[in-house]
């Protein structure tokens, strides 16, 4: 018999992610309530926050606030472009739980050991280094150390991390939020290494999906992995596509 009902997954994508609250909603308006929650990178950030209690609406306020400017700290290239400070800190500043176990629902966070190659699933011990170490894309930001190994985002090997919880539930509902399409033009070295790494783990996501009882994939054309400035419009596509399923859906 499985450990819990319930499981919740959430990919990587950068401000696609923000698609996740709106699935958050959608939850909360039919009183589904994970019984525990994995994600990766930008899932894993929305995913802590609300394994710690904050409602939809809550993360929408605080992500709204959310810019590129305000995200990181350029620094001269060493290992990363970028040093993603603003997330820790906010972290820091919201989140009542500083571990794992601390958390109100259970949670798994899915980063890349860069050191040896391989894929970790976090579920205990100090909360925030891991979270970011989940959501630091290789190249753009610095990779984190954690216990003497370099970690950087999940997505690199795990970007929609189903596997991680599946045989502990008895159904998964899981939002991928790769586009299928990403006609933007690539004006500079972030778009340029942002969009190389999500052709490099967007197939493999996929890979996943037929593992979900209920697959969420929102239509987030137009969004770029950077607009961190159109949270509320990403979201609500999220809940839009959360919505269709959900009503169709044997949840």
């Amino acid at each position: 018999m499985a450990k819990y009902k319930t499981g919740l997954v959430l990919s990587g994508g950068g401000a696609w992610g923000f698609a996740h609250i709106g699935l958050i909603r959608a939850l909360e308006e039919r009183g589904i309530v994970p019984d525990i929650i994995a994600g990766t990178s930008i899932g894993a950030i929305i995913g802590a926050c609300y394994a710690d209690g904050y409602a939809s609406n809550e993360l929408l306020q605080i992500v709204e606030h959310v810019h590129m400017s305000r995200l990181a700290t350029i620094h001269l290239p060493t290992k990363g472009l970028l040093e993603l400070t603003w997330p820790e800190k906010l972290l820091q500043s919201i989140l009542r739980a500083k571990t794992f176990e601390a958390l109100k629902t259970p949670l798994v966070v899915a980063a890349t050991n860069l050191s040896k190659g391989e894929i970790v699933h976090f579920r205990t011990g100090l909360l925030i280094e891991k979270v970011i170490a989940s959501a630091s894309v290789p190249v753009i930001f610095t990779p984190r150390e954690i216990n003497g190994d370099e970690y950087v985002d999940g997505g690199l090997l795990d970007n929609f991390p189903v596997t991680a919880i599946r045989d502990e539930c008895e159904q998964i509902i899981g939002m991928h939020v790769q586009p299928k399409q990403y006609g933007e033009k690539l004006t500079n070295l972030l778009h340029i290494a942002g969009q190389s790494f999500l052709l490099a783990v967007r197939m493999q996501g996929y890979s996943q999906a037929h593992l979900c009882d209920l697959f969420i994939e929102p239509d987030l054309t137009g969004f770029r992995f950077f607009d961190f400035s159109d949270a509320k419009k990403i979201a609500q596509s999220g809940y839009d596509a959360a919505q269709k399923r959900l009503s169709i859906g044997a949840v």
